[in-house]
C-alpha cells in the first residue's frame, strides 16, 4: 500500500483502540460509486442541522473494510507515521493488488456494532466495540465532505 497523489478507489483512515490487550492502528474505506451515492444522501439529509449549534450528529450502521494493525517499519507503518507528523487523519492509498486488504492483519478481537457518525459539517468517525468485549475501536475524525470532493474531481 502507497500513498496516492490522486484520488483512488482507497483511503487509508488512522484509528485507535482503547484496548489494554489488542491493537489498531488504521482503518481502509473501498470508495465505490455506491458509496459515494450513500454519503451524498448521508450528507443531504444533514442540511437542516447545520444552524443547530446543539446538534452532535446523525449515527449509522456502518462499517470500512477492516480495523487493522501494522508494525511501524513497513510501508504502511511509515505512512501512518508521516500522517501523524502532518497531522493528516486520512489519504488516498494504492494497493498493491486487489487481494491486499485480505493479508492484512486484523484486530483479534471479534468487532460488532459497526456505526459512522457524521456531523453537520461533514466532519465523519467510524465506531465500533469487540464483539464479546467492551472494547472500543474507531477511527479519527475525518472530512468525508473533502474525500468526497477530491474523488469526485479527482
Amino acid at each position: 500500500m502507497k500513498r496516492a497523489a490522486q484520488a483512488t478507489e482507497h483511503v487509508i483512515l488512522r484509528a485507535v483502540t482503547k484496548s489494554n490487550w489488542d491493537s489498531c492502528n488504521f482503518a481502509l474505506l473501498h470508495i465505490t460509486p455506491e458509496w459515494e451515492l450513500i454519503m451524498s444522501q448521508r450528507l443531504m439529509a444533514l442540511q437542516p442541522f447545520k444552524s443547530d449549534f446543539n446538534f452532535y450528529c446523525h449515527t449509522y450502521w456502518d462499517a470500512p473494510l477492516g480495523y487493522y494493525s501494522c508494525d511501524t517499519e513497513g510501508d504502511t507503518g511509515l505512512l501512518l507515521q508521516l500522517m501523524e507528523q502532518r497531522h493528516e487523519s486520512w489519504a488516498f492509498v494504492e494497493l498493491d493488488d486487489p487481494a491486499e486488504p485480505d493479508r492484512l492483519t486484523l484486530t483479534e478481537s471479534d468487532l460488532d456494532t459497526h456505526m459512522m457518525m457524521i456531523n453537520a459539517d461533514g466532519g465523519a468517525s467510524f465506531m465500533c466495540f469487540g464483539k464479546h468485549t467492551d472494547e472500543e475501536y474507531s477511527t479519527v475524525g475525518f472530512s468525508l465532505t473533502r474525500i468526497l470532493k477530491k474523488h469526485i474531481a479527482g
